[in-house]
């Protein structure tokens, strides 16, 4: 997704009481207007971000599931544009490593993210 912000891939936070499969139906649903079946969960990153906004540094727990696109609305979130591109692409265009991590498939090991 490119925002005003920059690139990442569709998702973001919980609210309260939300799994992350409710989380990533809802913000497809927001981001891209995808009506989306969640089929597995993929994988975890854990990584430190700073925000300019708050002056502080925070963790961010990614949780990345497979899904797949059973219906197509309005988004509700028009400032998102959906890029499909490649991995290779999207690596270099993406603001989190850890979104960067996941457009690359994921390791067995355990990578150390900027």
């Amino acid at each position: 997704m490119r925002t005003p912000r920059g690139c990442y891939l569709p998702g973001g936070g919980a609210e309260k009481d939300e799994t992350p499969e409710q989380t990533v139906e809802r913000e497809a649903l927001e981001e891209c207007g995808f009506v989306i079946q969640v089929q597995s969960m993929l994988g975890r990153a854990v990584q430190f971000c700073y925000s300019e906004e708050e002056s502080a540094y925070f963790e961010k727990i990614c949780d990345f599931l497979q899904a797949q696109i059973v219906g197509i609305t309005a988004p509700s979130e028009p400032d998102h544009q959906i890029l499909w591109v490649t991995p290779e692409q999207a690596c270099a265009m993406l603001l989190h490593e850890s979104h960067c991590w996941a457009a690359r498939g994921f390791h067995p090991v355990v990578e150390t993210l900027k």
